[in-house]
């Protein structure tokens, strides 16, 4: 009889560990399948905003063959209007680049090392 009860306590014992650990791993597998949606939802992210820039440079190439195509300087053409496109594409195009290799400058994150 004191060897039954005996192994009744280890017996629940080993229950009661083999529940925690079950619910130790669904803890871990939940942790899992949230950091593999935080890396799903950061692809997706980081894919949207190169397709933005892509087609942002796409538009300021269009308007630099549109303005380059005229033949020099028409009557119709703001005096400043090529330097406006030089500087707007320099922005276009830094844009594009950080974009493309996004960065968290405080927390020294980055997606690309």
């Amino acid at each position: 009889m004191t060897a039954v009860k005996r192994l009744a306590p280890a017996a629940a014992a080993a229950a009661a560990a083999r529940r925690h650990r079950k619910g130790a791993g669904d803890a871990h597998l939940r942790a899992k399948v949230e950091d593999a949606l935080l890396v799903h939802r950061t692809l997706l992210w980081w894919a949207l905003l190169s397709a933005i820039s892509v087609f942002n440079v796409a538009i300021w190439v269009h308007s630099y063959r549109s303005l380059s195509s005229g033949g020099g300087a028409s009557s119709n053409d703001h005096p400043h209007q090529r330097r406006h496109l030089a500087l707007s594409g320099i922005y276009v195009f830094a844009c594009a680049y950080r974009s493309f290799l996004p960065r968290i400058d405080l927390e020294r994150l980055c997606l690309w090392d």
